[in-house]
């Protein structure tokens, strides 16, 4: 389950076992979460969101408890989000495809938990 995030402006997963390349963070950087209390990333790498899907430039977080999508880093990669009110979209610019889907949650969040199968954020 991934949360589509405008708050946000990289990708950012809290489970090390979920990435398919991985390179260590040797010099500290930190986020900022939403407790406003500083967080080192360890590292960046590529995730599989679902067989052969892929995103890459997503932000290692040790505990971060919910996998983050980027709505800046999204459209900075060609595609566009648009929201309305129970539901949300990703849509490939060139192709007007829709290529994930989000259900507003009743705390007002956008998860996209399937609609994932042509999915792949390059950077």
């Amino acid at each position: 389950m991934w949360y589509i995030d405008i708050g946000f402006s990289e990708h950012m997963e809290g489970d090390k076992y979920k990435f398919m390349s991985f390179n260590e963070i040797n010099k500290e950087k930190n986020v900022r979460l939403k407790n406003n209390s500083p967080t080192a990333i360890k590292g960046k790498g590529t995730v599989l969101l679902k067989e052969k899907v892929k995103t890459r430039n997503v932000l290692f977080i040790t505990g971060l408890k919910h996998d983050l999508l980027s709505v800046n880093q999204i459209c900075d990669q060609g595609h566009e989000v648009v929201f309305i009110s129970r539901n949300c979209v990703v849509r490939n610019l060139d192709t007007g495809e829709i290529i994930i889907k989000g259900m507003r949650s009743p705390g007002c969040v956008y998860v996209s938990k399937g609609g994932l199968e042509h999915f792949y954020l390059r950077r």
